[in-house]
């Protein structure tokens, strides 16, 4: 879905990033959401934070191919990609925070303008997240998909 970047590290012998399991009652796979770290964390949240675009584009590669098979799956997916931690924060934010600008850019390409300016529990939006820090090719990533984020808000 994203576009191709420069060298990825090798994900051999990796552990899975995403639970996905087959339910007896259901006729498709479902998503199942792994939760780690202090702050009920996703795989997607902890990858982002730690810079790991491999890690990011095989979850959301294993999600989409489990997921966007009917509506209800395009839903579910955009929930997975939405997901917050316990201080309401979404993988774009940790990504924003913590200066990734590549995973800025391919999270994006899976955000709608509603994800893009979702506010954390402390009024923040990812916009708000990378000016705070400092982030300023962050900043100018998320002005270029949405020009009215520079004119919000913060708490």
């Amino acid at each position: 879905m994203g576009p191709a970047s420069a060298a990825e590290p090798s994900t051999a012998g990796a552990t899975p990033a995403v639970g996905l399991s087959s339910s007896v009652d259901e006729k498709r796979t479902k998503y199942v959401k792994q939760v780690t770290g202090r702050h009920n964390d996703t795989e997607l949240h902890l990858a982002a934070r730690r810079g790991d675009l491999a890690a990011v584009r095989r979850i959301l590669r294993d999600v989409v191919a489990q997921m966007m098979e009917t509506a209800e799956g395009a839903e579910e997916f955009e929930a997975v990609v939405n997901e917050t931690n316990d201080f309401g924060e979404t993988a774009l934010m940790t990504a924003a925070e913590k200066g990734q600008l590549g995973m800025v850019a391919e999270l994006l390409n899976y955000s709608n303008k509603a994800s893009i300016s979702r506010k954390n529990r402390s009024g923040f939006d990812a916009f708000h997240v990378a000016a705070k820090g400092g982030h300023q090719d962050i900043v100018q990533l998320l002005l270029s998909h949405d020009p009215t984020l520079g004119k919000t808000f913060g708490p």
